[in-house]
C-alpha cells in the first residue's frame, strides 16, 4: 500500500506548508505517553476522555422537514416546443443555457429555468400572443441533462447522475455504484468513509449523515435535487495506518480492541534503524491532532502498558536521527492528505 521508508533522508524544511502550519500550531515539542485506553486516560472516570480522538466527531442531525420537491427546469434541459395557429410548427432542440434562458424565433430569449412544463407553456403563450392572438403552446421535455446531481470521491463510478421523481440519497450513492469497500491486497482496506460524506446544497454543506442515511433513517436519507453535489471521502478514519521504521508500511482495518504491539508485529516489526524508545501515536483530527509517544521496548519489558487503538490512529516509527515532529509528518503527509478534504468540510458543517 506505501512504498518501503526509509525516512532520514527527508530534509526538515520539507513540510508541505498547509498541512504543516495547520498541524505545528496545535503540537507542541513535548509527547505525553498514549492513555491505555483512549476513552479515558485512567480507568472510566468521567471528564478523562481523550480529547483528540473526540474532536473528531461531527454531529449531524438530519433534516426532519425534508419533503420531495416538485419538477423544475434547470440549466441542460432540452425542450420541444409545439406552436399551433393556422399553421402548427415544431421547434426542436430548444436547450436551457446556464442562465436558464431558451431562445425562440420572433419573441427572442425567454428564462424559464425553475419552471414547471405548465408554466412554461402559459409564458410562451404570452409571448407569442404578441405576434399571433390564435397562438396556442406545448412545451415537451425532450432531453433531462439538468436533472442531474453529481457524486464524487471513494464511489464506483463517479461523476453526474441522472434523477427520477423523488429520488433519495441512498438512491444517488446506488446509482453511483455504492461506496468502495475495499482493495485488492494481503488485507482488505476500507477506501470510503460513508460518516464522513457530506452533501452539498446551494453552497452549503447539509446537516446529514449518509450512514444514518443508508440504515434507512428518513431524516438522513433526504430527497435529492437537480444540483446536489455529493462527496464521499476516502477512509483514513477507519483504518490505521503503520507508517516509518517497519518492515512493511501499510493500512490495517480497525477493529476492536486492536492494540500498538498486534499492529507493529503486523507490519512486520520494527526494523534494525527504528528506535523503539520512539514510537509516535498520532490521533484525532487534522486541524487538532494529538501526539504521543510510546516505548516498544518498556512495553515489552512490562515498564508500560499496551495501547489500545482507535480508528483514524497513525503510527509511525521513527530512526534514531528524527529529533521534531515536523520530519515526522514531512514522512506521514501523504497519508494524512488524504483526510485532509474531509476535515475540511467537518469544519464546514460544525459552522
Amino acid at each position: 500500500m506505501f512504498p518501503s521508508a526509509r525516512f532520514a533522508a527527508l530534509p526538515r524544511s520539507g513540510f508541505p506548508g498547509v498541512i504543516g502550519g495547520l498541524l505545528m500550531a496545535s503540537v507542541a515539542c513535548g509527547y505525553p505517553r498514549p492513555p491505555a485506553h483512549p476513552a479515558a486516560e485512567v480507568g472510566e472516570k468521567k471528564g478523562a476522555e481523550d480529547e483528540g480522538f473526540e474532536a473528531a466527531q461531527v454531529e449531524r442531525p438530519g433534516m426532519p422537514s425534508d419533503a420531495p420537491h416538485g419538477f423544475a427546469l434547470a440549466p441542460g434541459d432540452t425542450l420541444a416546443v409545439e406552436l399551433v395557429s393556422t399553421e402548427t410548427q415544431n421547434i426542436e432542440g430548444l436547450m436551457l443555457d446556464g442562465k436558464g434562458m431558451i431562445h425562440l424565433p420572433l419573441v427572442g430569449d425567454v428564462a424559464v429555468g425553475g419552471a414547471s412544463l405548465s408554466e412554461v407553456e402559459q409564458v410562451l403563450t404570452q409571448a407569442f400572443h404578441r405576434f399571433d392572438r390564435l397562438a396556442q403552446v406545448r412545451v415537451r421535455l425532450t432531453g433531462r441533462g439538468g436533472q442531474r446531481a453529481t457524486v464524487l470521491g471513494a464511489v464506483e463510478k463517479q461523476g453526474p447522475v441522472e434523477l427520477h421523481p423523488a429520488a433519495r440519497l441512498t438512491d444517488l450513492i446506488a446509482a453511483a455504484g455504492g461506496p468502495l469497500s475495499t482493495v485488492t491486497g494481503p488485507d482488505p482496506v476500507t477506501v470510503a468513509d460513508v460518516s464522513g460524506a457530506v452533501v452539498m446544497r446551494d453552497g452549503k454543506a447539509l446537516p446529514v449523515d449518509m450512514q444514518r442515511a443508508m440504515l434507512g433513517d428518513p431524516k438522513h436519507n433526504i430527497y435529492v435535487r437537480p444540483g446536489d453535489h455529493v462527496y464521499v471521502p476516502p477512509s483514513r478514519g477507519m483504518n490505521i495506518t503503520v507508517l516509518g521504521q517497519v518492515g512493511n508500511p501499510q493500512l490495517f482495518v480497525h477493529r476492536e480492541g486492536l492494540r500498538l504491539t498486534q499492529v507493529l508485529a503486523l507490519a512486520g516489526g520494527v526494523t534494525t534503524g527504528g528506535d523503539k524508545d520512539d514510537i509516535r501515536v498520532i490521533r484525532g483530527t487534522l486541524l487538532k491532532p494529538k501526539v504521543y509517544t510510546a516505548s516498544l521496548r518498556d512495553v515489552v519489558d512490562g515498564n508500560s502498558h499496551d495501547v489500545v487503538l482507535q480508528p483514524g490512529d497513525i503510527i509511525f516509527v521513527t530512526d534514531h536521527f528524527i529529533e521534531d515532529f515536523s520530519e515526522v509528518m514531512a514522512a506521514i503527509t501523504p497519508a494524512l492528505s488524504l483526510g485532509l478534504t474531509s476535515a475540511a468540510l467537518a469544519i464546514t458543517i460544525q459552522r
